[in-house]
């Protein structure tokens, strides 16, 4: 299995040669503030490439209930990265610092210490967002990804998205209730499977 690392494929999309000064950059207290002009220097070649990512990031549960004039302040900022069949995009217990929105392909998401093991708890796909806890706290990463099928992607680094918020703290806002979103929706499933499979102390009567 490939060690995990990003490829920046530059036949997949090409990076605009300009890049912002101070975004990002290695100011004193590193990326302190995206200046407002950012996203217009950032923006990909032509406007439907950008309209592409905006529509991406709609269909991401992170960022699903941001508004369209909100997520034009993240399109610009995303990196296009891809991976071969048999890699690993990261492993369980190495530090994080990007998140992951799927363009095309399919991941397989793993639990398991031992990164050789392929029983996965989910599978994502186009659209899928992964790794979005790296980027919001400084823990070891929860899981190990695997790729499963040629991958391409769009990756938000964590002192982008500090920058971001840092100018735009409402972007914040949407990202939380759509976190509190996901977060209700696991523990309404988990209790789910919990009532149709009791364990089994509350199957049994207990015998003096």
């Amino acid at each position: 299995m490939g060690r995990h690392g990003a490829i920046r494929l530059s036949t997949l999309w090409r990076r605009s040669k300009t890049r912002a000064p101070g975004a990002c950059g290695k100011a004193a207290h590193g990326c302190a503030s995206v200046p407002q002009d950012y996203d217009n220097q950032r923006v990909p070649k032509t406007l439907q490439a950008l309209f592409e990512r905006m529509l991406l990031l709609k269909r991401a549960p992170f960022f699903e209930l941001l508004r369209t004039d909100q997520l034009r302040y993240i399109a610009p900022v995303l990196e296009p990265v891809g991976w071969v069949a048999g890699e690993c995009v990261f492993y369980k217990g190495e530090p994080g610092s990007e998140m992951y929105i799927i363009v095309n392909g399919r991941v397989g998401i793993s639990l398991h210490d031992d990164p050789e093991r392929t029983d996965f708890v989910a599978q994502m796909q186009d659209g899928a967002c992964f790794g979005e806890m790296g980027v919001l706290d400084d823990l070891p990463r929860s899981a190990t990804v695997h790729v499963l099928e040629d991958t391409q992607a769009l990756a938000l680094s964590k002192e982008k998205l500090d920058g971001l918020l840092m100018s735009y703290p409402e972007l914040g806002v949407g990202m939380l209730r759509a976190l509190s979103r996901r977060l209700r929706e696991a523990n309404a499933a988990l209790g789910a499977h919990s009532s149709t499979n009791p364990p089994p102390a509350l199957l049994e009567p207990r015998h003096p």
